[in-house]
């Protein structure tokens, strides 16, 4: 009995972690983004009505832990104490994403020139600038980085002895910690720490889900001892109903004494 409910149990928790998409997949960027429903709604039992028959409601002990299993608001709690723990070791890795930022500008000026050596009655300036930059800090601690700066300049002086003028500027850097954040096993402490709560909302889940199957199987049980014990308590009134008939009738017809 023990490892049956140990066994529906794990199924359950798989089920649970099926429910959610693997990053970065689209469906996982849909569960990320969907407004979540603000609005309570009492709903009815949800399956109920596939089980009934005739008018009458007819369970199997494995249907009747189906609906328990459906409607039990304590699971579904228990649930979202599992994505948390599951989004923790996500956000445990944002150390490490890498982050890119550009950037690009351009500005334009035209100005009326008052001198011959201007080289244009209006000069006219285009600055153009883009800047890009990429870090990146790896689990052992080390940090690179990469930004490139270009420039260009245009007018349209007669004067100009290069037209456009570009120049551009790449940089690397590389950094490693020689002791504090040094070595990927401190750096990963986050991360294990995530897992670990994982781990411990799993077992609370399988727990809650075991304990919550032996009370359901508990109660299905108690519920056709009570109706079997009923069963025979009417049959026992029925017989002795037909016995208080028959002496009653024997009594009539003087086979037995009124004492008896």
């Amino acid at each position: 009995m023990a490892c049956r409910l140990l066994l529906l149990a794990i199924v359950v928790i798989a089920e649970l972690a099926a429910q959610t998409a693997a990053f970065p997949s689209a469906q996982w960027f849909r569960q990320q983004w969907i407004k979540p429903p603000l609005e309570v709604e009492m709903r009815p039992p949800l399956r109920l009505e596939d089980y009934v028959a005739g008018g009458k409601l007819e369970l199997s002990l494995r249907s009747y832990i189906e609906l328990v299993m459906a409607n039990n608001t304590d699971v579904a709690i228990q649930k979202l104490t599992l994505f948390t723990a599951q989004n923790a070791i996500e956000r445990a890795f944002a150390p490490f994403d890498p982050s890119f930022v550009g950037s690009f500008n351009a500005n334009r000026s035209n100005t009326p020139s008052n001198d011959l050596l201007a080289g244009a009655a209006v000069l006219s300036n285009l600055s153009q600038r883009s800047n890009f930059n990429f870090v990146q800090t790896m689990e052992t601690g080390t940090q690179y980085q990469v930004g490139f700066v270009g420039s260009k300049t245009a007018n349209n002086s007669a004067f100009t002895n290069f037209n456009p003028s570009i120049q551009a500027n790449l940089q690397v850097q590389l950094s490693q910690p020689l002791l504090r954040n040094r070595g990927a096993y401190v750096n990963r402490i986050p991360i294990m720490v995530a897992r670990s709560r994982l781990r411990v909302s799993e077992s609370d889940l399988r727990e809650r889900v075991t304990t919550l199957l032996s009370q359901a199987e508990n109660a299905y049980w108690d519920v056709i001892d009570a109706r079997e014990a009923l069963r025979v308590r009417q049959k026992s009134l029925e017989l002795a109903e037909a016995f208080l008939k028959r002496s009653t009738r024997e009594l009539e017809l003087g086979a037995i004494s009124p004492l008896e």
